[in-house]
């Protein structure tokens, strides 16, 4: 079961994550996003940041994980002069009497 769970969760990460890189130009966007809060969703000023996140939200639920949750975090790396951010998108959800987890990591520099 818990191989199942690693697999669901994997395939998501790794899809948003190339919804990130596709979309480098607005990577700051993504900061902070939390799936079970509302308001971290991104403005309206960045919709296709916006439109992954209700994605996102939506292929989570769809699992049928129980707990689920993804975020995101996006930090400069340095020198920023070079504008490039490591994002980091982490998948949880509660598995066989705890929580477990899965976190994926890129650095994407802008275009």
């Amino acid at each position: 079961r818990h191989a199942n769970e690693m697999t669901v969760a994997t395939s998501l990460a790794a899809e948003i994550m190339e919804r990130i890189v596709y979309n480098r130009a607005n990577v700051a966007a993504y900061g902070g996003i939390d799936t079970l809060d509302i308001n971290t969703q991104p403005p309206a000023t960045q919709p296709t940041a916006r439109g992954d996140y209700d994605q996102l939200r939506a292929r989570l639920a769809a699992t049928g994980l129980d707990g689920v949750q993804g975020t995101i975090t996006v930090t400069p790396v340095p020198p920023t002069i070079l504008g490039q951010s490591l994002v980091t998108v982490r998948i949880s959800w509660d598995s066989l009497r705890r929580r477990a987890s899965l976190t994926v990591g890129t650095q994407i520099a802008p275009e």
